[in-house]
């Protein structure tokens, strides 16, 4: 998936999950995380080998997750997890070889 597409899917999660503030996208390798984002310069960063081989889904799921610690905090909280669930119904398994990612 290129940098184009991410930054579709991005804009998207944004306006349905009606986040106004500029979010700057960073593709690069990570270590041990599938993505993240700073809460403080609103930053998300997504792993530039799980793009290359993720589905849509996949990202667009971790792009949701991402901007929900932005809107609700660090923490899983009932808040977060009821309004993921609203946009998937389920989540999906991600897996890749010999990696421990989290997100």
């Amino acid at each position: 998936m290129n940098r184009n597409e991410v930054k579709k899917l991005l804009l998207e999660a944004k306006h349905k999950l009606k986040i106004e503030e500029d979010v700057s996208l960073v593709i690069k390798p990570m270590k041990r995380k599938i993505a993240s984002i700073s809460l403080t310069n609103k930053n998300l960063s997504i792993d530039k080998y799980f793009l290359e081989n993720a589905s849509v889904e996949e990202v667009r799921y971790v792009i949701f997750h991402e901007l929900l610690h932005l809107k609700h905090g660090v923490f899983h909280t009932y808040k977060f997890k009821t309004e993921l669930k609203e946009h998937f119904s389920i989540e999906p398994y991600i897996e890749r070889k010999n990696q421990n990612w989290k997100c």
